[in-house]
């Protein structure tokens, strides 16, 4: 178990993936290999059978395993069931549809998540192995320590039961005596016979507490064991010292009724805190009380015997919270935080109260862990954790859900500006710096909250809120807060139903590529075309990029259709070429994740190799936007690209905030001026100031400038004024798919180019 506990702090985590459907097999695996660190190694079967021999034959070679509910030959839940003793890597089961009855019987039967494949993206395929990969690390350390600890508590139970044998026997020596002939004549223990000497020197000499009360509860003697526990000097015994007086509040009744019961002649025991006045922890004891009757049946005194169980009660105390507390942190772990939110919107409900639930997680974390180590994203995560304890009341409770995902939930509030200001105490309460091996790290949380019980009154509702309106303050760019509104769920509903249906698009051949010609305007030849996604959605029509696209590069289905966008195109193109015996330039868009992946150069030689189609014939389109967040990483894979022979050109030139600072770190070919410039050319002397000095700019860099949304012939007279080698737009053609392209370039020739050269 520790080496495959070793091995999964490394960078590379090893899959076992269960899936029948060839779709969903390919889309996982492409969701996981679109992921830069921890780079994933999936080994995919599509029958149980298979799996149960590899995980029988090989228990400990896998970081997690992912499961379909349903498979050809059995269900997921019964191999997780048969393999939950013998394999130690976390389980996810993998469903097509949300059901609490499943994700409760996959539970039960020892998985560590369920997912259900609409939520099924990169991200969150990557959140839950790597939060499950973590709570089953912290599970095998909870395990270690309470096998520790349940190994001291089986010794301390030992060495109570050995002590509650002595008090037995001091008990059943004390009943002896109160039975023997002469015990009618004593007021109290005297030495006048073999039985009380007897019971003396035990008494005086036992490990276990003795303690003699009159029936009032007046202390008469007490042996060294019993004076120790209480914390009583031998000189301390008085009235002070009466029974019931050594107790804390808590159990002071409980002492009361054990006097009376004892004095109305009955043994009994129980357990109880004797704590002296002043003193803030007392001594846990199990106390049993046997009455010494006189002749006349009453009761002479009482002798209570004591054995000391507070380290056995203080190690089972620490068992149970060990199974509650997120070892790293000490917050609550998730399943305490689950039975404490019912537990909490109960209580609120019957408070006529609101209740706020907040999810936080830090932006940017996950780089911090590749940059700086795990234990220093560690410390900071500690670190969280007591800024958070700082700003919440001891009513509220806060918890740790794994990685670096919190809840915090508030209690007893009248309104939701009582959880603003809360919220706006965390953000300000992170921002304070942080230093961590002498290096400053800055925390920029972002925190969804959903209210109960405006929102949802259940608790499984309440969480998903909660969880899209962190989602929201992530999208909106992070570092903030953001309330729950309704309308998040119909744009989830929205998104969740869009990536369900583009799972299948290209399976259903739904996906369909657009071209625009781009003309040379040096002398009015076609120049290339550029390459543009629609997608035929079933039920809604054509649907254009914007739509969908933004649901494709946020779940990861942009890799597997960015690769077959650029198949489609160069198999077409190909074809084209072959027909009119020609060579046209071929532009592709390339996505901020596509270009995150170091494998790209690979796959699109891949692509190029499996096409025929040339390189120096493919010009791929990346925007500032994609390569801003990390240039130095984009620069490499723009390399190795042009390694390959293909062209760059730079999208929406002039729409970033460093375009200068981008074009000196990277290696293009071209620039594209936005077409927001193109517009109003001819109207707004601020845009064509732009336009004109973006041309400029590339001519003087030596890259070739294409404009963007030519509508008109006004713009295009401009464009070519200012020096624009070439231009693209509505004026020319609009988008068409590849049997309206070869019209039209067949037409071009008679037509268009003759009113291109009037408009020259």
């Amino acid at each position: 178990m520790a080496s495959q506990l070793d091995r999964k702090s490394q960078d590379t985590t090893t899959i076992l993936l269960v899936e029948d459907n060839p779709a969903d097999q390919r889309l996982i695996k492409e969701f996981l290999r679109g992921i830069d660190s921890p780079e994933y190694q999936v080994h995919a079967v599509d029958r149980l059978d298979i799996a149960r021999t590899m995980l029988t034959d090989s228990p400990g070679s896998f970081d997690a395993i992912l499961l379909d509910h349903n498979l050809g030959d059995g269900i997921g839940i019964d191999l997780i069931r048969e393999m939950a003793r013998d394999v130690t890597a976390p389980m996810v089961l993998l469903t097509g549809f949300d059901s609490r009855e499943i994700d409760m019987a996959a539970m039960a039967a020892g998985a560590s998540a369920f997912l259900s494949k609409q939520d099924v993206n990169a991200v969150s395929l990557d959140r839950t192995i790597r939060h499950a990969i973590e709570r089953q690390r912290s599970a095998v350390e909870l395990w270690e320590k309470c096998d520790e600890l349940e190994e001291s508590n089986v010794r301390l139970q030992k060495t109570t039961a050995q002590l509650e044998a002595e008090s037995a026997n001091i008990i059943k020596l004390a009943e002896h005596l109160a039975k023997a002939p002469d015990s009618s004549d004593i007021s109290y223990l005297s030495s006048n016979n073999d039985s009380e000497a007897t019971y003396r020197t035990v008494a005086q000499a036992s490990r276990i507490g003795v303690w003699h009360i009159a029936p009032g509860g007046a202390t008469l003697e007490i042996n060294a064991p019993m004076r120790e526990m209480l914390g009583l000097q031998e000189t301390d015994v008085s009235e002070e010292q009466s029974f019931w007086h050594l107790f804390g509040s808590p159990d002071r009744a409980a002492a009361r009724q054990a006097l009376k019961v004892w004095s109305n002649g009955t043994t009994s025991s129980f357990e109880a805190s004797a704590v002296l006045r002043g003193a803030d922890v007392g001594t846990r004891m199990i106390l049993s009380g046997c009455p010494l009757r006189a002749g006349d049946g009453k009761t002479t005194f009482i002798m209570v015997t004591a054995v000391d169980v507070t380290d056995r009660r203080h190690a089972e105390a620490l068992v149970k919270d060990l199974a509650q507390r997120d070892p790293l942190t000490g917050l609550l772990n998730r399943s305490m935080y689950d039975e404490m939110l019912v537990s909490a919107m109960q209580n609120n409900d019957r408070n006529g109260t609101q209740l706020a639930l907040f999810y936080l997680d830090l932006d940017g974390f996950k780089g911090v862990n590749d940059t700086l180590g795990h234990h220093v994203g560690d410390e900071i995560l500690k670190r969280v954790s007591e800024r958070l304890l700082e700003v919440t009341r001891n009513s509220d409770f806060v918890a740790r859900l794994g990685g670096d995902e919190f809840t915090v939930v508030l209690n007893n509030l009248h309104a939701p500006n009582g959880a603003a200001k809360v919220a706006q105490s965390l953000l300000e309460a992170m921002h304070a710096p942080c230093v961590v091996e002498g290096k400053t790290v800055a925390i920029k949380p972002s925190i969804g909250i959903a209210m109960f019980p405006d929102d949802s009154r259940d608790p499984e509702q309440l969480k998903k809120d909660a969880d899209l309106s962190l989602y929201r303050a992530k999208e909106s760019g992070g570092d903030m807060y953001q309330f729950f509104d309704t309308a998040m769920r119909e744009q989830d509903e929205s998104r969740r139903s869009c990536k369900v249906d583009l799972t299948r698009a290209i399976d259903d051949e739904s996906l369909k590529v657009a071209y625009q010609p781009q003309i040379d305007l040096d002398n009015n030849v076609i120049a290339g075309v550029e390459a543009l996604i629609r997608w035929d959605r079933p039920g809604h029509g054509l649907c254009f990029p914007d739509s969908f696209l933004p649901v494709a590069e946020e779940s990861g289905l942009i890799i597997p259709i960015g690769d077959w966008v650029l198949k489609r195109a160069c198999e077409e193109t190909v074809k084209r070429q072959k027909l009119t015996q020609s060579r046209i330039r071929l532009g592709v868009n390339l996505s901020a994740r596509q270009l995150k992946q170091p494998e790209l150069p690979s796959r699109i030689r891949n692509i190029l190799n499996e096409t025929g189609f040339a390189a120096d014939m493919l010009e791929l389109e990346i925007t500032e936007t994609a390569v801003i967040d990390d240039i130095d990483a984009s620069a490499r894979i723009i390399d190795s690209l042009r390694d390959l022979g293909v062209r760059i050109s730079l999208d929406d030139f002039g729409t970033g905030y460093s375009s200068l600072s981008v074009l000196k770190r990277l290696s293009v070919d071209s620039l594209k001026i936005d077409r927001s410039f193109v517009n109003r050319i001819c109207e707004n002397p601020t845009d064509a100031a732009i336009a004109e000095s973006t041309i400029n700019l590339g001519a003087r860099l030596g890259f070739r400038v294409v404009a963007e949304g030519v509508e008109n012939p006004e713009q295009l007279e401009l464009l070519r004024e200012m020096g624009c080698h070439e231009a693209q737009g509505y004026f020319f053609s609009k988008p068409v798919f590849s049997d309206v392209l070869d019209v039209w370039l067949a037409d071009y020739n008679d037509d268009l180019k003759d009113n291109l050269e009037v408009a020259s």
